[in-house]
């Protein structure tokens, strides 16, 4: 195994050296590869997932069996509720406030009856109905037989009515103590229903209520409603008499309740987003938690001193990003695996299966993941984003899972908590002890998961926009697919072999698949077609042109309970070496104590293949043909020269990039680029045609002033040694060439003996001095 294992790196040193010598092409292939890691949510949720659940660690597994139970409702906008009962499925809706019951494979539609309905009215309760008679057929599974009937081509049934809206909603349902459903009818007529041999018969009209948001039911039986949009809490005995109100808050509404063993009620509020803690005895209340988001739309008593709130705020849709995700963890899930005892290209043996693992490679991947930073205990969170909160009986708050999406429900499964959310309708399951999360179900037709009811290992989803039915099963799909983004190289590039790091039980298996290109769009025909799937088994090495960008597929199968988990995805790109680029070079002036005559001489440079970039610096009077070097090996972009160590002239600098360091002696490349001409100017301003006349009390003094290279950039003078230097300007006016004239006029001199000092500079900052004799 051993000796395989370096035959493997033998081969794998022997082709990294082909490449470097040049493909068939004739290409300089850089000698380094630039590693893609996928293994992290955000990276991996770029892709599309088609039974492939994504792990808030980075990993992808098998999804839950899927079965479209109803795939559209006439006149039904959005499910707001489910309730379970035996075989039974109970579905509540919007906006004509439709209550279907599915069993079996067949829809019937129970409140609102139909014209043709045979049930009477009460004289109270007009809408008091009977069972609608008329059956639906509904399609089967997506992963197995089912038509619709009349439409064997349809995934699911729809329920033939034709209503006008009637504007009610079935927000709420649940079940009394002797089982029999309850309806929680919102509209203008709000009224609390009970199901009573295929009947829904009116139980409680709470008055001045418009909406029933939720229901519950205590151990003995009572009956408890939250309501709005006066935001209060009522109470009904077992039968659904006695109503009364056990607290009446400020808020819009109680959009949930909950209730432990003990009787105590919790209610989570709309608009301040607040959830109570209620005494149904005293019929007094307390302020368990106020959260920072405006509605807490569901509430789970999980155990004893354990309730999860679900909060959240509408205005999220506004900004929700697909790839706006929970923050990774720090580390990576804890797999149980078996001693390394070597393998062909990192495939390790565990027990009834294989553990795969990828090489270091020693080098910072492509794209590196950001740590997760370590929450505290309890914490006030943003306001932005939903939360689900784990929260005890004295007030602790801890999140244990948040997402940029809008949190409608929440549901409980074994250890787990299933949260439905929208607007990208996914369905996450998360484990508060870990912490982590993963997308089970995600809806791509609908825009909402807005109801989420278990049974066992089965999940009832319901949808909104379009509202579906749909079932997830306790076992996992036979196969599933995941699609990466596409992979940008940057330039046309060789791929390697892909790897991944997974635990693979026996039975099941990974197979891959890729296809490249040089238009970043795979429905380009320019793209090519997708290799052949192959097994994962190691490294392996799928074929395909060169190209610049690269997508593959990972297709995973397992045997219904079991299934692959993959953790990391690793592919290996080279590129022909590309030259590098130096993109500007700059001299200026060093305007610092001390540096007269220095100039600071910096340069930008890039290299596509991310080589590392060794500079040489050269320079020339402007006219000669020949460079000298004045530094070499530079591994900064700046350097300081002295201009004092040349004499004065334009000169030229040139700034030369090598590649060598990340290549070889013959697939290095070098790029250069020249400086604009600089002038060394360490030579002060010359006086030419002085001339002095005095007369009276006034000289008068004319010359001109004259230098070689510089603009001439300041004049000042000063009579007889005084420390206040006047300043003069040409007698253009305008200090503008290297040649300037110049006219002093020095008035009221007394007799004696003057002198007059001349100061002048060039605008390299070079100053020289002269004085002039005056006797009068």
């Amino acid at each position: 195994m051993r000796l395989e294992r370096r035959q493997m790196r033998l081969a794998v040193g022997l082709m990294a050296a082909a490449l470097a010598l040049g493909g068939p092409w004739g290409q300089a292939w850089a000698v380094t590869s630039r590693i893609v890691r996928h293994r992290e949510r955000a990276e991996l949720l770029k892709g599309r997932t088609d039974g492939v659940v994504v792990g808030s660690r980075g990993t992808l597994e098998l999804g839950p069996a899927t079965e479209v139970l109803v795939a559209a409702f006439a006149d039904v906008w959005s499910i707001n509720c489910l309730w379970v009962s035996g075989d039974t499925v109970y579905v509540g809706t919007s906006p004509n406030g439709g209550v279907y019951e599915y069993r079996a494979g067949r829809l019937r539609r129970i409140y609102p009856v139909s014209d043709s309905g045979k049930g009477e009215a009460g004289p109270d309760h007009p809408f008091a109905v009977r069972r609608d008679a008329t059956p639906v057929e509904q399609a089967g599974d997506a992963n197995g037989p089912g038509e619709a009937a009349g439409d064997a081509n349809r995934p699911g049934a729809v329920v033939e009515q034709k209503e006008y809206l009637s504007n009610e909603h079935i927000f709420a349902m649940g079940q009394d103590a002797s089982g029999r459903l309850l309806v929680g009818i919102s509209g203008k007529s709000c009224r609390l229903c009970r199901l009573e041999d295929g009947q829904l018969k009116v139980i409680f009209e709470p008055g001045g209520a418009r909406y029933i948001f939720a229901i519950a039911v205590d151990k003995a039986g009572n009956i408890y409603l939250g309501t709005g949009p006066q935001g209060k809490v009522y109470r009904l005995d077992s039968a659904g008499g006695a109503p009364e109100v056990i607290y009446d808050s400020p808020d819009k509404g109680i959009l949930s309740l909950a209730i432990d063993d003990k009787g105590i009620v919790y209610a989570g509020s709309d608009t301040r987003g607040l959830i109570y803690r209620i005494d149904p005895q005293a019929k007094t209340a307390t302020v368990l938690f106020d959260s920072d988001q405006p509605e807490v739309t569901a509430l789970l008593v999980a155990g004893p001193d354990e309730l999860y709130a679900a909060t959240t705020s509408a205005q999220i849709v506004e900004t929700q990003s697909r790839f706006a995700a929970q923050s990774p963890s720090s580390g990576r899930p804890d797999v149980e695996a078996a001693p390394d005892e070597g393998g062909d290209g990192g495939a390790e043996q565990m027990s009834g299966g294989r553990t795969l693992e990828i090489a270091n490679s020693g080098q910072k991947t492509q794209e590196a993941a950001p740590a997760r930073a370590a929450l505290p205990a309890a914490m006030t969170p943003p306001p932005r984003g939903s939360y689900v909160y784990r929260i005890t009986g004295r007030g602790f708050v801890k999140d244990v899972f948040r997402e940029v999406a809008v949190f409608f429900n929440l549901a409980a499964q074994e250890q787990d908590l299933l949260v439905g959310t929208g607007n990208k309708a996914r369905l996450y399951r998360v484990h508060p002890t870990s912490e982590t999360s993963s997308i089970v179900f995600e809806d791509e037709q609908a825009s909402q998961i807005t109801a989420v009811a278990t049974a066992g290992r089965e999940v009832y989803v319901g949808t909104a926009n379009p509202a579906r039915l749909v079932k997830l099963s306790g076992r996992l799909r036979s196969e599933g697919e995941y699609l990466s983004e596409l992979i940008d190289a940057g330039q046309p590039a060789d791929w390697g072999k892909l790897q991944i790091e997974a635990d693979i039980p026996e039975g099941c298996t990974v197979l891959a698949a890729s296809r490249m290109g040089n238009v970043g769009d795979v429905n380009d025909p320019a793209f090519s077609p997708w290799s052949r799937l192959r097994p994962v088994d190691g490294p392996v090495r799928l074929p395909g042109p060169l190209g610049r960008f690269y997508q593959y597929k990972l297709v995973l199968r397992g045997d219904g309970s079991r299934g692959p988990v993959i953790r990391e995805v690793a592919v290996a790109n080279t590129v022909p070496n590309v030259a590098p680029r130096v993109e500007a070079v700059n001299v200026v002036p060093l305007k610092a104590p001390g540096k007269d005559g220095f100039f600071k001489v910096s340069w930008r440079a890039s290299d596509s293949n991310g080589d590392t970039l060794v500079y040489r610096v050269d320079f020339r009077l402007r006219g000669r043909s020949r460079w000298i070097e004045m530094r070499k090996g530079l591994t900064a972009d700046n350097i300081e020269w002295d201009g004092r160590t040349v004499e004065d002239g334009r000169y030229e600098i040139r700034v030369t990039a090598d590649d060598e360091r990340s290549n070889t002696s013959t697939t290095k490349l070098t790029a250069s680029r020249v400086s604009e001409p600089v002038v060394v100017d360490n030579t002060a301003p010359r006086f030419r045609r002085t001339s002095l006349e005095v007369e009276g009390s006034t000289a008068t003094l004319t010359f001109r002033v004259v230098d070689a290279l510089s603009m001439i950039g300041e004049v000042q003078y000063t009579v007889n040694s005084q420390s206040d230097w006047i300043g003069t300007v040409p007698e253009d006016l305008v200090f503008d060439t290297r040649q300037e004239d110049f006219r002093i006029v020095v008035t009221d001199l007394r007799p004696g003996e003057h002198v007059i000092a001349v100061r002048v500079a060039d605008a390299a900052g070079n100053v020289r001095y002269r004085t002039f004799d005056v006797r009068k």
